[in-house]
């Protein structure tokens, strides 16, 4: 293909353009009426099916605006969370290294929580792959004991048994994988260690055993441009208690979080660099042509 000036120019623009088009994260794909929130401030104080009172944090009794949260909606929103020790003697088994408060990677402010506007969970949710792609996926921390047994994976949304390993209950506090995921998704949790327990983001789907027949959402999920931040509460519990108990969940949904965005295609600095100086090139030296003529 021949360039003239002309074209050389509009390639340039052309590069530009797909450099500073805007990325977008994975739509959702939910129940009728619900939506992206402004999580505002949390509070701990189960308002928000989210925004529970976190075992984690080095405070007792959090809620009503107290100065550490450290569930997931806070950690969104680039909250420092100080943890208590048995949380830190947790993430540092699963490979986070704490000095000071825990800060989330990825987090930020301006993130929106996917739910109901009454601050209900949205029961039944997944992904639109936009025909299929790939994703950048990375592990983003994990309070629990159970750091080794967590694995966390994608499934066709609507067929549960259709299911795709993403991060193996091996894998470590800031791992990274990309996968391509051919058709609308959502995610699912398995304690490995064989128990039964298994959470899907439809949670009609999720099994449970020796509970009752009520589902709850143990997934959350929160949006800010190009990027989603799930959190997973591993524990199903009709009781809620701000101090860890057997049988019981405290909802803060930080016990497995990570992040993924659409893998990008868009060329990196350098390598537009050089495809600037190349047009450029093939621009000056049809000048010359020219000029010759």
């Amino acid at each position: 293909m021949r360039f003239t000036p002309t074209a050389a120019v509009a390639s340039l623009a052309l590069a530009a353009t797909f450099v500073t088009s805007p990325v977008h994260a994975a739509p959702i794909l939910g129940t009728t009426g619900a939506g992206l929130q402004n999580a505002s401030a949390p509070q701990e104080t189960s308002g928000r099916f989210w925004d529970g009172n976190s075992w984690d944090s080095n405070s007792l009794l959090d809620g009503a605006g107290a100065s550490n949260p450290c569930n997931i909606g806070s950690l969104a929103g680039g909250t420092g969370c100080g943890l208590n020790p048995a949380a830190v003697g947790a993430a540092t088994q699963s490979g986070q290294v704490i000095a000071g408060n825990f800060t989330l990677g990825e987090s930020g402010t301006g993130f929106q929580a996917w739910g109901n506007g009454d601050g209900t969970a949205d029961l039944s949710y997944g992904f639109d792959s936009t025909g299929g792609g790939l994703y950048d996926f990375r592990m983003l921390g994990e309070f629990t004991d159970d750091w080794n047994i967590n694995e966390i994976g994608w499934y066709d949304l609507g067929n549960p048994q259709d299911r795709h390993t993403i991060f193996s209950a091996s894998a470590a506090v800031g791992a990274t994988t990309q996968v391509f995921i051919p058709s609308n998704f959502g995610f699912y949790y398995l304690n490995t260690s064989g128990n039964g327990e298994m959470f899907f983001t439809q949670s009609r789907f999720n099994v449970e055993p020796n509970q009752d027949a009520t589902h709850k959402q143990q997934f959350a999920s929160f949006q800010l441009g190009e990027f989603t931040i799930m959190g997973v509460e591993d524990i199903f519990s009709n009781t809620l208690t701000p101090t860890w108990q057997a049988g019981a969940a405290d909802y803060d949904y930080n016990d497995v979080m990570f992040g993924f965005r659409a893998a990008s295609s868009v060329p990196e600095p350098t390598t537009l660099l050089l495809l600037g100086m190349g047009l450029a090139g093939i621009a000056l030296k049809s000048r010359r042509k020219l000029a010759a003529a």
